[in-house]
């Protein structure tokens, strides 16, 4: 019987190993390698989540923020719509989440009455009814998903960030976040290098005059904008902050830092340098009121010279390795677009900045009388620009850079202030409430430093952005959470702020 039963087993597996080839040896043999290789993709997040339903998380970030070749694609047409392969993997992840949930006890009320979730849950309702009210403006369905469906992958990250950090597995997925950016790091260095041409954005690390003129020199340096730019953003604020308040392993928290500075590097945006600025004056605050205000400002100065030390090898490597004209390229980038785009005389005739100033007058000027409920999701604030079929002249007129901006014309002073409240209370309590808890507090100033950032990147209004936003909301909810409960023999106490700490 056992034997039987062990065959019949084995005939399964082999069944259903032969049918996922077959599903995808025939599209690829009819020259449809899209759905090829969507069907390969799910196949193998398939068999993962069969084999470990824990990967499902592990699947959301490799496939949201890994840099792929330009001609791998990122979802599948399903009839008029566009499915990203990262929305599946969320909505798994949203699925385990809600099972690991129901046998975690109490976690989920006591999150629920957390004071983030509670003005998350606002905001929520707010965005709820601009849909609503888009719909019923007769405003256009494909417009209003549009702007709804980055807005529901933050609610879902926000829900699964909550409940992973809640029953403290945060650890576990450590490995899928340091191979998704060091294979990332790698492959932005080698199309930095040969030209080699990766998904998202490739564009030459100058800036130019609406005319098209220069602003501050030429450079052969190229600036690549990947899926996993926002991801390495994130890590590189988090990864510093843990480092200036001396919480975490100190290797695993510099391992994580290299790729995903590298991959910044690679950006070449001023964004990282205004995320820092902020988030390392948050640092300061809160290590002022814990009483530790002189060792973070020695570490902030150790992390200055040890980064400039390593910046200076890394180019005298390059050029030993006869790699010198590529590093000069670089180092030339830097000093014409973010350097001198940091110069206000410079903004003035920046097109990217000026494009920006050109958004916040029509987002201004569109929101007329509906100053309170805004005018609906699906709502086109500006006319259309540049050719007919490019971004700018469709979905540009949907999206803006000033993610405050856009939440006002769109949700209203109730959307915006709803989303001001959840900023709020991811922040105020590591300042009043004087948590020694260095990761919340790294979590913290990262949040400022993003807060920032989103006045002229609209993160949570992209499809990693938003994930990685989600994420750290989901933190402050979980931490919340975390410290309702009395402190048992299952249940550790806060991390208190010193290296090395788990």
């Amino acid at each position: 019987m056992t034997s039987a039963a062990s065959v019949s087993g084995g005939l399964r597996w082999v069944a259903l190993a032969g049918g996922a080839l077959l599903a995808v040896v025939v599209p690829l043999g009819l020259g449809h390698v899209d759905a090829a290789v969507a069907i390969a993709a799910v196949v193998a997040v398939a068999v993962c989540v069969w084999r470990r339903p824990a990967t499902v998380v592990d699947a959301v970030i490799v496939v949201t923020f890994i840099t792929v070749p330009a001609s791998v694609p990122d979802g599948v047409r399903v009839g008029g719509l566009f499915v990203y392969f990262h929305e599946c993997a969320l909505l798994a992840a949203v699925i385990y989440a809600g099972y690991r949930l129901r046998s975690a006890g109490t976690l989920g009320r006591r999150m629920l009455l957390s004071p983030t979730a509670i003005a998350f849950v606002v905001f929520v309702m707010s965005l709820v009814f601009a849909a609503a009210h888009g719909l019923m403006s007769g405003l256009a369905i494909r417009d209003i998903q549009y702007d709804v469906r980055p807005a529901v992958a933050l609610a879902g990250a926000v829900f699964v960030a909550a409940v992973i950090v809640g029953i403290g597995e945060v650890g576990r997925y450590v490995p899928a976040l340091l191979f998704t950016l060091s294979v990332s790091a790698f492959a932005m260095l080698v199309s930095s290098v040969t030209g080699f041409a990766l998904a998202g954005r490739q564009e030459a690390a100058q800036l130019y005059t609406v005319t098209g003129r220069l602003v501050a020199g030429g450079s052969d340096a190229h600036r690549l904008l990947t899926s996993t730019t926002p991801l390495a953003l994130a890590v590189t604020l988090i990864a510093v902050a843990m480092l200036l308040v001396g919480a975490g392993r100190t290797k695993a928290v510099t391992a994580l830092l290299i790729p995903a500075v590298v991959v910044d590097f690679f950006s070449f945006s001023r964004n990282v340098f205004l995320g820092l600025v902020i988030m390392v004056a948050v640092v300061l605050v809160a290590a002022a009121l814990n009483g530790m205000l002189t060792r973070v400002v020695v570490r902030i100065s150790v992390t200055v010279a040890v980064l400039a030390a390593t910046l200076g090898l890394a180019f005298v490597g390059a050029g030993a390795m006869g790699a010198g004209q590529w590093a000069q390229s670089q180092v030339s980038g830097y000093s014409h677009r973010v350097f001198a785009g940091l110069d206000e005389s410079t903004r003035t005739v920046d097109s990217s900045t000026q494009d920006r100033r050109q958004e916040n007058r029509y987002l201004a000027e569109s929101v007329s009388d509906r100053e309170i409920l805004g005018n609906g999701l699906g709502f086109r604030y500006k006319p259309p620009m540049g050719v007919a079929d490019e971004f700018a002249a469709n979905e540009g007129q949907l999206y803006a850079h000033n993610y405050y901006g856009w939440l006002r014309t769109k949700a209203g002073l109730v959307g915006l202030a709803a989303f001001v409240a959840v900023l709020v209370t991811c922040l105020l309590p590591v300042m009043i409430r004087r948590w020694r808890d260095g990761p919340s507090i790294a979590v913290a100033a990262t949040t400022a430093g993003l807060a920032a950032i989103i006045a002229v990147s609209p993160m949570p209004n992209d499809h990693g952005g938003s994930i990685v936003f989600g994420c750290l909301l989901g933190y402050a909810i979980a931490r919340y959470a975390r410290g309702q409960r009395p402190t048992t023999p299952q249940t550790a106490p806060p991390v208190e702020i010193r290296t090395g700490a788990a």
